[in-house]
């Protein structure tokens, strides 16, 4: 081979070469895009329950366990629906029990767990996750006996 001539072969294994690196590059780069927007829609779908627990009583708005068709949280007092605050008897109800069993048309096939913890007790819907699922929080008001208290609804979804 004459210097500055470029065989055949070499032309042809850097072009394998090039072409091999940039299917590479393009699968790695869409399975991090991909797990990324799994992770944003989770976030977003956590966002999205934690403002409908949040900002609505619920249907029926007084519902137990058992007559829940939307199980949301919201205190409903004088035909007026109190934002970010919590009905404690609602929370009561769903205290301990399966995150699975609390019905709402809007959450079909989303797993979650779900905490409200104020510096007076404790609700939680019991769900395992794996430790790295992100979580949200939301400062809340807790209704209870007539007296508000402070807290934070705590979400996790995968």
């Amino acid at each position: 081979m004459k210097k500055g001539n470029l065989s055949i072969e070499f032309i042809f294994a850097v072009t394998l070469f090039l072409a091999m690196f940039w299917v590479t590059f393009n699968q790695v780069s869409e399975s991090i895009s991909i797990k990324s927007e799994r992770i944003d829609l989770k976030q977003q779908g956590a966002e999205a329950m934690s403002n409908h627990f949040m900002h609505s009583p619920g249907e029926p708005v007084n519902w137990t366990f058992s007559t829940a068709t939307d199980m949301a949280f919201a205190t409903y007092l004088s035909n007026v629906t109190q934002a970010n605050t919590l009905n404690a008897t609602k929370l009561d109800e769903i205290d301990g029990e399966s995150c699975s069993e609390i019905r709402s048309p809007y959450f079909n096939g989303l797993n979650f767990r779900m905490k409200v913890e104020t510096d007076h007790e404790e609700w939680e819907c019991n769900a395992v996750h794996e430790p790295s699922v992100p979580s949200i929080n939301r400062q809340v008001y807790v209704y209870k006996n007539s007296e508000y208290y402070a807290g934070v609804l705590t979400l996790w979804v995968w």
